[in-house]
This record gives C-alpha cells, structure tokens and sequence, in this order.
C-alpha cells in the first residue's frame, strides 16, 4: 500500500497557476513516488532547514515540489511547489 499525496495550502494554489502540462507532469511524479518511496525517482534531500524535520525536493521539467515524509501516518506532504528559476528549498 503507498502513501497519500497531500498539499499545503501554498502548494495547492501555487499548483492551479501552473499550466496544465507541468501540473499533471508534477502530480504523475509526486503519485509515483508515493507508490513506492525507495524506488528511483528523481528526489534529493534537502540541506539544512530544522534540524527536526527532513525536507525533500523532486523535479518535474523545469518545476520542483519541496515535501517531507510521514511515515507514521503515511503521507507525502507536499509544502511548496514552483518554476525551477525561482524555487525556494528551505
């Protein structure tokens, strides 16, 4: 069983701006990591941030979607989702 895909507020209007090709190309990529979590996706930790939580980016074309993982609960939170040119990975 994978995980859920679930989106911030931010993530969820930032997200309906897009075009429609990188919005289904980002929502393909986030549902397919989230069916199998160890397999290889395109997905890079990120640096810093609290020390607490550990933060995760996946690229999708010229877009990327910041995340964290909830194992205990099985979710895939999505916290932040933009253009490569301007994306902020904290």
């Amino acid at each position: 069983m994978g995980y859920q895909v679930k989106f911030s507020s931010k993530a969820e209007k930032s997200l309906k701006k897009m075009p429609q090709f990188a919005r289904v190309k980002l929502e393909t990529a986030l549902k397919s990591f989230a069916e199998d979590i160890y397999g290889h996706h395109d997905v890079v930790r990120i640096k810093g941030g609290q020390k607490d939580i550990t933060g995760y980016r996946i690229r999708a074309g010229g877009f990327r979607a910041s995340f964290v993982i909830w194992h205990d609960v099985m979710i895939v939170f999505v916290i932040e989702v933009g253009k490569k040119e301007n994306f902020d990975y904290r």
